[in-house]
């Protein structure tokens, strides 16, 4: 029982002098580390005062200098291979450019050989426009009419002497008509005198038969006794023609 008391009267004290030891040990630490921060306070002050007086040189110029590398030389290009890339890249523009100027005179050709189909089809379609405005008097006589001179003639005919004569003004210019007479032969009023030219006989055939033809009147084989119509009608038209040619006469006479 008194050791026991013993025993616990000692551990207080054990207790208090481990304490005692560990203070004594972090004191002597503290001061360590304080003496060294002063050590290092006073390095550090003194080295900036050499800094600021010029006595050291500015170690961050001299790290700075002595980590700058060497300089590399640019490597240049050889001449003769960028010559001759370029000569061969001048040589594929040249070509391109007379194969664009071979091909642009060939578009030219084709536009002017098309200007030339065009002009000829525009002068087919006159052609055909103009004889279809004009009516041949009878088929393979070559001798045309504008269809409204012929439709004008018909206008005011009521039989085929009357678009004879109609038709001819339409057909014959005056200078055709004076000095000429119809069929070129002599006049029986007048027989003594000499016979005129005839007028375009060509004309006169295609313009009687047209006028008989436009009233149906054809010639035809006749029996014995009968009289053949075509032959009537067609001497009418020509007998009054040639009064026609007549007046004319006198009248560029007179005047």
């Amino acid at each position: 029982m008194i050791w026991s008391r013993y025993v616990t009267g000692l551990q207080p004290k054990q207790q208090q002098s481990k304490q005692l030891i560990a203070a004594s040990k972090i004191n002597k630490l503290l001061g360590k580390r304080d003496r060294g921060e002063n050590v290092i306070q006073d390095q550090t002050s003194q080295l900036e005062n050499d800094v600021f007086q010029g006595n050291i040189e500015d170690t961050s110029e001299r790290d700075a200098s002595s980590s700058t590398l060497p300089e590399v030389s640019p490597v240049q290009p050889n001449d003769s291979e960028s010559n001759s890339c370029s000569d061969k890249r001048i040589a594929e523009l040249e070509a391109k450019i007379e194969a664009l100027k071979e091909s642009k005179r060939n578009y030219r050709a084709r536009v002017k050989e098309l200007r030339q189909q065009v002009n000829d089809l525009e002068d087919k379609l006159n052609c055909a426009s103009s004889a279809k405005a004009k009516i041949e008097l009878v088929t393979g006589s070559g001798i045309f009419l504008k269809k409204s001179k012929v439709a004008a003639a018909k206008l005011g005919s009521h039989s085929p002497n009357i678009l004879a004569r109609n038709l001819f003004r339409y057909l014959f210019k005056k200078e055709e008509v004076l000095g000429h007479s119809l069929m070129g032969r002599t006049c029986n009023a007048n027989r003594q005198s000499s016979a005129l030219p005839s007028i375009n006989a060509e004309k006169r055939d295609a313009l009687v038969e047209f006028s008989l033809a436009a009233y149906n009147i054809k010639p035809s084989i006749s029996g014995r006794g009968m009289t053949d119509e075509y032959k009537i009608h067609k001497t009418r038209i020509l007998t009054s023609l040639t009064k026609l040619i007549r007046e004319e006469s006198k009248k560029a006479s007179s005047d």
